[in-house]
């Protein structure tokens, strides 16, 4: 018969146990740490992103607004990509109630508008760095440089640019009346969302852009992961006005300048796209006009060119149906 009279197992089997839970619960955050970071994983193999769109009409107040979401989406080559589009599609039409999905069927022949732009030809924006990925440097600039990229095409101008701790919240149907670009973790295979608020005149009031932090982005020129300034200068284009310019699901339809645009629906991770192109200059001079903005001087500021004229009709058709993806 062993005796224990130290009562050392007796003692120490609670605290054995503790310990075992400890690595199980230590094993499972690791777990769920990798599921994450897996996306990462895939943009560091070239992935291929393909943007996808929702148009929402939504009573407020007795007045029918709109909210244009934009969506860039990896695409992993299986073929379940349209699967994918529905199910994100869904998941986001559950943070509107009462919203109603609409097609918008606004096209010019050289490049696609969205049916909104701002009336004063410029907004203001600023950057959310919370909940950025830890390794990252030069995001702040990244995004500046894709803003200022497109004040220098036409009579159209981004104004800010400062810090803030606002909440890019828009997406999930929560506005604060602030223009924010920030962090947020996304549903799916979502690279980054853009959501973009408008009246029924046509006028856009509000717009945030959520970037999500599990993929590996990247702002240098060498080493290139998912490029910021690249993806972010696109979902700016969103932001002010402009679609893609040819439908790259069907390749025939498309030109050799529609896939240089910075607006093609379509990016490749490791590659750097931070010019605008001749399809995206028409584009933006089709809707806010060619002139440069005016900048303020002494001298008496030369009377800025009138504000384009729209050639498309706007129309909406409200379809309970999703629409299909560019």
């Amino acid at each position: 018969m062993h005796t224990n009279p130290s009562g050392f197992f007796r003692d120490r089997r609670p605290a054995m146990g503790r310990i075992l839970w400890l690595v199980v619960i230590v094993a499972a955050c690791l777990s769920f740490a990798m599921t994450r970071q897996a996306p990462a994983a895939r943009a560091e193999v070239t992935s291929q992103f393909h943007d996808t769109d929702l148009l929402l009409a939504i009573p407020r107040e007795g007045q029918l607004s709109f909210v244009s979401i934009e969506m860039m989406m990896a695409d992993d080559g299986t073929g379940n990509f349209a699967a994918q589009v529905d199910a994100v599609r869904f998941s986001v039409l559950s943070q509107f109630p009462g919203a109603v999905p609409v097609v918008d069927a606004q096209v010019a022949a050289q490049y696609v508008l969205a049916s909104f732009r701002w009336s004063n030809r410029t907004t203001n924006w600023s950057y959310n760095p919370t909940g950025k990925p830890a390794t990252l440097t030069g995001d702040a600039g990244a995004v500046a440089a894709a803003a200022d990229s497109w004040g220098t095409l036409g009579a159209w101008r981004f104004t800010g640019g400062n810090s803030t701790t606002a909440a890019p919240g828009a997406c999930q149907n929560v506005t604060d009346g602030q223009n924010t670009v920030g962090w947020y973790p996304q549903a799916g295979s979502v690279l980054a969302m853009t959501c973009t608020y408008w009246n029924s005149l046509g006028n856009g009031t509000e717009f945030d852009m959520q970037i999500d932090p599990a993929w590996a982005w990247t702002t240098s020129l060498t080493n290139i992961g998912v490029d910021m300034q690249s993806v972010v200068a696109h979902e700016f284009g969103h932001a002010l006005g402009l679609k893609h310019p040819c439908d790259f699901t069907q390749p025939a339809t498309c030109s050799a300048s529609d896939r240089a645009a910075m607006m093609y629906g379509s990016y490749t991770g490791g590659t750097i796209k931070r010019l605008q192109q001749s399809d995206d200059i028409a584009a933006i001079q089709a809707l806010y006009g060619a002139s440069p903005m005016p900048v303020s001087t002494p001298t008496p500021t030369p009377i800025a060119a009138p504000m384009p004229t729209q050639t498309a009709v706007l129309r909406f058709h409200v379809s309970l149906p999703f629409v299909s993806h560019e």
